[in-house]
């Protein structure tokens, strides 16, 4: 009997290590995913003007500026000038200042050649009302009146590009050419000047 009770406990021994191996379970591989982002801030840099000016009536001026950016901009043009009676006004025309007689300015007359104003683009990568919409007011033979120039509305220099994206070296041109004409009897002779003012906005275009 002695003998047959250590065998029956070897064996019930054997069977409980048997039963742990048999359900014994190897885990799966665990992976996790993580996205890492940061924020890339965008930057806007203008070139010094490169200036074409015409010499006298009826000719055009251009100014042509080199923008950089790594996102889209957008034109805003602004500029006043002085009214017929001296009081500022909201839009660049050409104007001078009469003199009489004697080279004595008058105080509250002021003379304006008819002005008209053009914008070309070019070396943009797209714009957003259309990569067909590079110019307006005519560009190199410029129709543009002041108010377009400076207002807001389709018509406008502005909203006829809207956004602008640089090119993949991150640059684009903008010209804008300028031209005043003057009555040969009624205006009067000197010299007019006319100040613009051209800013640039960053409209930044992020992934959807």
């Amino acid at each position: 009997m002695k003998n047959l009770n250590t065998k029956n406990l070897l064996a019930a021994s054997v069977a409980a290590l048997i039963s742990v191996n048999t359900f014994a379970v190897v885990p799966d591989d665990v992976a996790d995913t993580v996205v890492v982002e940061f924020q890339h801030p965008q930057s806007i840099a203008v070139s010094q003007p490169n200036n074409n000016m015409g010499t006298g009536s009826g000719e055009v001026s251009s100014t042509k500026w080199t923008i950089t950016s790594n996102n889209a901009v957008k034109l805003q043009f602004t500029g006043t000038s002085l009214a017929a009676d001296g009081t500022t006004q909201q839009i660049p025309e050409f104007a001078k200042q009469e003199v009489d007689a004697r080279g004595e300015v008058i105080g509250s007359a002021y003379d304006h050649l008819t002005t008209t104003f053009g914008v070309k683009l070019e070396n943009q990568g797209s714009v957003e009302t259309g990569d067909t919409n590079t110019t307006w007011g005519n560009s190199i033979a410029p129709n543009g009146t002041p108010t377009l120039l400076v207002g807001s509305g389709a018509t406008g220099a502005s909203d006829t590009f809207k956004a602008i994206m640089p090119n993949d070296n991150g640059t684009f041109d903008v010209t804008l050419y300028s031209k005043g004409v003057g009555d040969t009897s009624t205006t009067q002779s000197g010299n007019y000047q006319v100040t613009v003012i051209t800013t640039l906005v960053a409209d930044e275009k992020l992934n959807p």
